[in-house]
């Protein structure tokens, strides 16, 4: 990140700041002027409104919760009124409604407070990005143009020559109450990528020739055309009756004509096979920002394309992924990340080893104390880079235990955790420091076991295979978790040569009703007792189930019916 290139865009910015707080203000201020030179501050929604009609900023710093009207609110309206600018939210983790609203509302960057100064230059440096992609598109459209910009011709792109983002909305306000839109938002997949291979002027070259596509592709069809952002555009057709059918085959037919199209660069030499997402809304409410969700959740799922239904309005998940990220910051710094652990078996029913757990302990709605299981918010944790918190404290928590107790106790771990620097070197540090610790009772080879997911999201072997070989030749035990479906590859065996493998929960699950299971556990043991690995069966929730393991030749076992996960081993 290069700190004189994005003062150097971001000095020519003329800046609205809002806040209510008074020490916030200045404090924040004081920062900001660093950035920029023209700053303006207003103290709530209404005044801020007021100045931006009178003044053509093109930046927005702002509060969320505010007296007189809130961020989210004052955002719409100011993108009613020209939508040439960017906003930066400023808020409190816990408004998470309003954060909701800003979101859908368009901003370019979201910041909790306290202020964060290397996160504020992250967004700097985005919207900076942002900034020259757009002048370098305004001074092509200005030498196209040859300065003939008039209060008529405002409304069309002159690179494309589709209508803009204000005659959308226009068209859109002024729309027949007795006809519905159907609106298809098309992004270019990866757009950002080429610009920064290739240059600007690929970019740009790039979205001339797929509006040509676009308009060939609407011969015989009467879609209204926009580019509404530089990657972003538009297809709209306002009808009396809707015939959803109509529909699916229009996009079916678009996306053919884009696979069977190629964007050749002369002046590179390059050829380019674009991929684009869509996502299309049939509502007469807010038509944009629902067709925004599709494209969003067309996205999530790998589709090309998918219709806004209310059932995959995501207001629900973006509420949650706020409250989690609050949530799991706030049980990290108030010390409510906890260890459970559960234990295994042998088949005399003796415990001979425990496999830890990740716990969030809080209060519920009533005020009672409960322990979130790791699905509650685990993933999340990844997206919001608060992962690595989690599994250090966890690898740190169960080496302690291994100590204290000087028990067998294994420890999860994903192909991130083995691809992660920062993950394998707090590994490391740990096993170090308990065998530099001459112990007599501890001893690695008896007490570490790492549990490995094996799975289809292994990019690379190598990596995966040289983690296992490193840790093995410390002392440290390996087994490979949830064995038996999906991508299990039996041929990785002989080159992995685990310690143990635990045989995957659904197969022992139902082992007493599905044959299927059965046999595949059945043949499991079999091979794994003639390569001299050990099995361990997960999900043993009955006397019936553990019968039929044992009886298959399972050597340890783990489940409700011999224990539940808890903090303390006994």
């Amino acid at each position: 990140m290069n700190l004189k290139n994005i003062t150097e865009v971001t000095n020519k910015f003329k800046v609205l700041f809002i806040e209510d707080d008074k020490t916030v203000q200045d404090i924040t201020y004081r920062v900001l002027s660093s950035f920029f030179q023209t700053i303006d501050v207003a103290d709530d929604g209404i005044e801020a409104l007021e100045k931006f009609k009178n003044k053509n900023y093109n930046l927005i710093i702002t509060d969320l919760a505010m007296p007189k009207m809130n961020g989210a609110v004052m955002i719409e309206k100011m993108r009613a009124v020209r939508d040439d600018f960017y906003v930066i939210v400023l808020s409190a983790a816990n408004d998470s409604q309003s954060a909701i609203d800003s979101i859908k509302a368009g901003i370019d960057g979201y910041l909790y407070k306290p202020f964060m100064f290397d996160k504020f230059l992250e967004l700097l440096e985005v919207i900076m990005q942002k900034e020259t992609i757009n002048n370098k598109l305004e001074n092509y459209n200005e030498n196209l143009n040859a300065g003939k910009h008039n209060g008529e011709n405002m409304s069309f792109d002159a690179m494309s020559g589709f209508g803009t983002l204000p005659l959308l909305i226009s068209r859109i306000d002024n729309m027949d109450k007795f006809k519905s839109p159907v609106l298809i938002l098309i992004n270019i997949d990866n757009f950002s990528t080429y610009n920064q291979l290739y240059g600007l002027e690929c970019g740009i070259e790039i979205l001339k020739k797929f509006s040509d596509l676009l308009r060939e592709y609407n011969k015989g069809k009467n879609y209204e055309l926009f580019r509404i952002n530089a990657d972003e555009f538009v297809l709209l057709e306002v009808v009396e009756y809707l015939d959803i059918d109509k529909y699916e085959e229009d996009m079916k037919d678009l996306f053919l004509m884009v696979e069977n199209s190629t964007i050749e660069i002369k002046d590179l030499d390059l050829n380019i096979d674009l991929e684009i997402t869509a996502g299309i809304s049939f509502s007469s409410t807010q038509p944009l920002k629902k067709a925004n969700m599709a494209l969003y959740e067309a996205r999530k799922r790998g589709r090309n394309f998918i219709g806004f239904s209310y059932e995959i309005d995501y207001t629900n998940e973006l509420q949650s992924n706020l409250f989690w990220r609050q949530e799991i910051k706030n049980a990290i710094y108030e010390d409510r990340v906890v260890a459970f652990y559960q234990p295994i078996v042998n088949r005399n029913k003796e415990v001979v080893q425990y496999e830890s757990l990740i716990r969030i302990k809080r209060e519920d709605s009533k005020g009672e104390t409960e322990y979130l299981a790791p699905e509650k918010f685990l993933d999340l944790s990844v997206m919001t880079k608060q992962y690595i918190l989690l599994t250090k404290f966890m690898i740190e928590s169960t080496f302690r235990q291994m100590r204290d107790k000087n028990v067998a106790i294994s420890l999860n771990l994903t192909y991130q955790d083995i691809k992660n620097g920062e993950i394998y070197m707090i590994l490391k540090e740990n096993i170090q420091k308990y065998h530099l610790e001459e112990r007599t009772e501890f001893d690695i080879s008896n007490n570490v076991i790492f549990e490995i997911l094996e799975h289809e999201g292994i990019d690379c072997y190598n990596t995966f295979l040289d983690f296992i070989n490193e840790f093995k030749k410390m002392g440290v035990k390996i087994a490979l978790d949830d064995f038996g479906t999906g991508f299990s590859n039996f041929s990785h065996i002989n080159s992995l040569a685990p310690d143990f493998i635990k045989l995957d929960g659904k197969l022992i699950e139902n082992i007493t009703t599905d044959k299927k299971s059965y046999e595949l556990v059945k043949a499991i043991v079999k091979f794994s007792k003639e390569l001299n690995i050990k099995t361990i069966a997960e999900y043993v929730h009955s006397k019936e189930v553990f019968d039929t393991v044992y009886d298959l030749g399972v050597d340890k076992f783990q489940g409700f019916y011999f224990g539940e996960p808890k903090m303390e081993i006994k």
